[in-house]
């Protein structure tokens, strides 16, 4: 039996039982062989129409192959599953600031998924410094674990008000809203501000699947870690999407396919 989760526009994610008698995938000849551990991106992360919302809550999915890379061992591959849209999100983000060696960069939303990862890779591969949002419970994990020289209580503090005479040089703003208006007082004269909802969405500019397979070393080399929040089976994605909707997990929320129910 072959599970798959089905998402509705309203109302909350359903797991389905579907039928064992399917065709097989197959695999071409070329660079990957049935059994290699793969790390990919599938066509659900381009959303720029209703029929392109492929996921990948199911036993199975299809990739293209240049949007494979080879997952190293010794890290579990529910973890790694966690790695290749933030971790490119993050990459992009922070390449659409043209940053220099000692850049300011301010980072909303430090403690989530994509979040993290901008911090820890403004620091090692761009030499940022890198102030961050989050809330007290966050403040010294963020600062201690992930690297951040500033950490700003958003709950005590308004950024805006804290940062209006020391500008930055690229925003990532993570929440939108209130926090998008004020982040453009806070921007250098040439600086730059992207929302990570704008990223991904335009295919013929990021060359998504080639960039992350050519960008995944950095992750490895550059020792990047991944933070995982908590890993739900499959058959609990109701608990899944309601724990990520709280926007208040720290990293990444992992979602595990599991064969046997």
């Amino acid at each position: 039996m072959v599970h798959a989760v089905l998402i509705r526009k309203t109302g909350p994610p359903d797991v389905l039982e579907l039928v064992d008698d399917y065709e097989k995938p197959t695999i071409n000849d070329g660079e990957w062989k049935k059994g290699d551990r793969v790390l990919a991106l599938t066509k659900g992360f381009l959303w720029e129409n209703e029929e392109n919302k492929y996921g990948t809550y199911a036993d199975y999915t299809a990739s293209k192959e240049e949007w494979l890379a080879k997952a190293p061992y010794g890290i579990l591959l529910n973890i790694l599953g966690g790695i290749p849209l933030v971790a490119l999100t993050a990459l992009q983000a922070l390449e659409s600031g043209n940053l220099k060696p000692g850049a300011r960069v301010l980072v909303h939303g430090g403690a989530g998924g994509v979040g993290h990862m901008a911090i820890q890779l403004a620091k090692v591969r761009f030499k940022a410094y890198v102030v961050t949002t989050a809330g007290p419970a966050n403040q010294t994990f963020i600062k201690e674990e992930l690297g951040a020289d500033e950490v700003l209580n958003y709950k005590e503090e308004d950024f805006a008000e804290k940062y209006k005479d020391k500008p930055f040089d690229l925003v990532i703003d993570a929440i939108g809203g209130t926090v998008e208006d004020k982040s453009y007082t806070v921007l250098a004269p040439h600086g730059t501000y992207t929302h990570i909802m704008n990223n991904n969405t335009n295919e013929q500019k990021i060359k998504a699947g080639k960039e992350w397979k050519d960008r995944k070393y950095i992750l490895i080399l550059a020792d990047i870690k991944l933070v995982v929040d908590k890993i739900f089976w499959l058959k609990e994605i109701r608990e899944a999407h309601k724990h990520a909707e709280t926007a208040h997990s720290r990293g990444k929320v992992v979602v595990q396919i599991s064969h046997e129910e």
